[in-house]
């Protein structure tokens, strides 16, 4: 957890960074193919940014129920592998049980069939003399008893050996799957590592959430496993540029404590702004700074960060006027302040309204403009999604693409589908 002078300097080897685990992936694009490009990671905070209104704080929250479906998903299988192993483990018991009974048994059976010839074995060997005869007798009958022995257990195993090795199979296939994690949950074009997931939102309170979550018809296991804060306090306060323009605040060291107890696998953070609410957002040394420590935090609790940001002006107008050539994004500028909250970051997402003229149910378009660990330019076109009543409930993955640009000159942003308005919130 890093204090007011927390820079973490150092040097390492090549060869000690060679043995340094892959960051692990939390975001990644998912449209259907193999693992897409990696947007977000333990350690490698990413950014959601996009104009005001846009709907980032729905879309946000249905990557944070995604992770949680896939938690309680991941509950599920592991207890039912668990139930399965204890199931096997009774079963091999009771088995056993029956085999050692069965050869106790059937060596009885034997032992009273030929208890003459076996007496007569004794007697003849103490004829002979009382040493001799001691040593005979002794040999004798554990011979006659490990010859009854091993035919009882050859009649048993025909029985209850299958049984036996069916249980223990199954015992060694049950504890094989509780290590095993339910596969990711899919929203809106990104694949979500299941997990529990904490949302920080600043701008949304409890009760607005748990109406959009009603809304999203969130099953009752995933909402045991999405956590949210209570009035959150800002995470950052100013300080001397010697340590960076920043320094973390109480409320920061009490995320982290949140985070050691919960141990979820995404954090939220809605909007930046507010998080770093009495920080100059253009400051570059106090973003990099902020930025530094939740790479830090999300390292050091093994969890992936997401935070979510507003624009500048420029990109919305460069995001409007480019909407008929999706080739031309908005670079630093879609993150407000800084362009240290842009490059600091490994990935930066774009939400814009979508292109009416050029694909009238595109309602939202998802844009990659950064990814480190992939392929970035990549869009998800999103589509209005409402229930059986038409109550919005967020938005849903659509195969409707761009037709040929308008002609006319006219911004084909004017006509969007769904406009900021139509967005409960």
């Amino acid at each position: 957890m890093p204090d007011e002078r927390d820079e973490s300097r150092g040097f390492i080897t090549a060869t000690d960074a060679m043995r340094l685990p892959e960051p692990e992936p939390v975001l990644r694009q998912d449209l259907g193919g193999p693992d897409g490009a990696v947007v977000c990671s333990v350690g490698e905070p990413a950014i959601l940014a996009g104009p005001g209104g846009t709907g980032k704080s729905w879309l946000t929250l249905m990557w944070a129920c995604a992770g949680a479906e896939g938690a309680a998903r991941a509950d599920e299988r592991i207890a039912n592998a668990k139930a399965e192993s204890e199931a096997a483990a009774e079963a091999a018991a009771e088995a056993e049980d029956t085999f050692q009974d069965e050869v106790n048994e059937l060596a009885q059976i034997w032992r009273d069939e030929h208890a003459a010839t076996t007496e007569a074995a004794v007697e003849a060997a103490e004829a002979e003399a009382d040493v001799v005869s001691a040593a005979f007798s002794n040999n004798a009958s554990e011979t006659l008893e490990d010859t009854a022995a091993a035919e009882a257990r050859a009649v048993v195993a025909a029985e209850v050996g299958a049984a036996v090795e069916y249980a223990v199979e199954a015992e060694a296939e049950a504890q094989t799957a509780t290590s095993l994690r339910a596969p990711w949950q899919t929203s809106c074009g990104l694949a979500v590592r299941p997990g529990p997931v904490l949302l920080v939102s600043y701008e949304d309170r409890p009760a607005r959430i748990a109406a959009r979550l009603r809304a999203m018809e969130v099953t009752e296991r995933a909402l045991k496993r999405l956590h949210i804060a209570i009035d959150p306090e800002p995470l950052w306060k100013p300080a001397d540029r010697s340590v960076g323009g920043a320094c973390v605040t109480s409320a920061f060291r009490a995320l982290s404590e949140q985070l050691g107890t919960l141990r979820p696998s995404l954090l939220v953070l809605d909007p930046i702004s507010a998080a770093a609410d009495s920080l100059n957002l253009n400051d570059g040394g106090a973003a990099r700074y902020a930025v530094r420590s939740l790479a830090k935090l999300s390292a050091d609790r093994g969890v992936g960060i997401l935070v979510v940001a507003h624009d500048t002006k420029s990109a919305r107008e460069s995001a409007r006027a480019d909407s008929a050539s999706p080739s031309r994004l908005p670079g630093a500028g879609a993150v407000a302040g800084s362009a240290q909250w842009f490059d600091a970051t490994r990935g930066v997402l774009y939400l814009r309204l979508g292109p009416k003229k050029e694909a009238p149910n595109i309602d939202r378009e998802l844009v990659a403009l950064k990814v480190n660990n992939g392929v970035d330019g990549w869009d998800v076109p999103l589509a209005r999604d409402d229930n059986d009543e038409g109550v919005f409930r967020g938005f849903r993955l659509t195969t409707d693409t761009r037709t040929a640009p308008p002609t006319t000159g006219e911004s084909s942003q004017d006509a969007a589908s769904l406009t900021e308005e139509d967005i409960p919130f």
